[in-house]
């Protein structure tokens, strides 16, 4: 059954979005108990897939994996830890441990710290410091520095401690003012790098959306909306879900500007950004994770507008990713769902 959009703008941009693509769904073999998943875009892509255990599902042929390691957690992330040019998984052990599973083979878990409650993570480089950057208990941004002996705990560094009236969570990274380093992006906030590694982070209002304890856990993606770099931001949290793009003033330390897509969407829990109908201009997809939900493909106009056209409806979509996965130059959805089937895949075709 069709959930109707909440407001009369959006239901007046559904009835006007004349389609332009249409999607051959193909359901994926996967084990059950499947909590999280990343996907591991080398040659050939496949899912690392998380949970009751652990598999690697290889796309599109499908072919399973399964290493036989102690149940894990939702969150999780790969990261070629040790630098061999192999991904390797960072994963939630419950009950509150942080650690890594060296690949190809996953065989030993690694300890990289304790007491640890984590949303995302995300290995990156900051200031010449290869390490791993994750949103900690919703309060705090931290900095993970490998240790330099197996077995020891990793090192970190606070970067930012948040004290706002929400829990702030999601992830990104962007040269936001133009310095040549590399700042971070987390729920209402964006934090300037210093010029050197031991100097202090500096904190910066993105948007006010902390009315309630979830209001900031959100999901944020990069994309360009008429040639103008953006911020996409969906309250994933909430089942009355906010999704808008924020693009910075020409003094970016002050509050962005708020282009609102949507208001009432229902937890929209999973973002991907691609040129999905090959016009030169990036599109999403929003998957829905709550009550009634859906997967919607937003459309990005020539005038930077953004018209919704449903993929799918009625399945739970925890995660959402924009990989072309039969190698057709057009890039392809693939969801991770709690409700079977639990791994989809939307093929783009063309309207003929």
């Amino acid at each position: 059954m069709r959930r109707a959009f909440h407001s009369a703008a959006m239901l007046f941009s559904l009835c006007a979005a004349a389609q332009t693509l249409r999607w051959s769904t193909h359901a994926v073999v996967a084990p059950d108990g499947i909590a999280g998943a990343a996907l591991d875009r080398a040659a050939p892509a496949s899912l690392v897939a998380w949970g009751r255990r652990l598999w690697r599902i290889r796309l599109p042929d499908q072919t399973v994996r399964e290493f036989p390691v102690e149940r894990f957690g939702a969150s999780g992330c790969l990261w070629d830890v040790n630098n061999d040019g192999r991904r390797d998984l960072i994963v939630h052990q419950p009950p509150d441990k942080l650690v890594w599973l060296e690949a190809p083979g996953f065989r030993v878990t690694r300890l990289i710290d304790t007491e640890a409650e984590f949303a995302e993570c995300l290995g990156t480089t900051l200031l010449g410091r290869r390490g791993l950057l994750v949103s900690h208990r919703g309060m705090q941004v931290r900095f993970y520095l490998p240790a330099d002996k197996p077995g020891r705990r990793w090192p970190y560094r606070e970067l930012y401690s948040f004290y706002t009236a929400s829990y702030q969570s999601g992830l990104a990274l962007d040269d936001v003012d133009g310095d040549g380093r590399t700042d971070i992006l987390c729920g209402n906030y964006w934090i300037r790098s210093p010029e050197a590694f031991d100097l202090p982070w500096r904190l910066f209002a993105i948007n006010t959306w902390h009315e309630q304890p979830h209001s900031a856990q959100v999901k944020l993606a990069l994309l360009h909306r008429a040639a103008q770099k953006a911020l996409l931001v969906s309250q994933g949290a909430l089942e009355h879900g906010r999704l808008a793009l924020f693009t910075p003033p020409a003094d970016s330390r002050q509050l962005w500007l708020e282009q609102r897509l949507a208001s009432d969407l229902s937890q929209p829990a999973a973002i991907a950004v691609a040129d999905f109908d090959g016009d030169g201009r990036d599109d999403f997809v929003v998957g829905e994770e709550g009550v009634h939900p859906r997967l919607v493909w937003w459309r990005q106009t020539a005038g930077g507008g953004f018209l919704p056209e449903i993929i799918e409806q009625g399945r739970e979509i925890r995660a959402v990713w924009a990989v072309d996965l039969n190698k057709d130059g057009r890039p392809d959805v693939l969801t991770l769902s709690g409700s079977g089937p639990s791994i989809v895949w939307h093929e783009n075709q063309p309207v003929q």
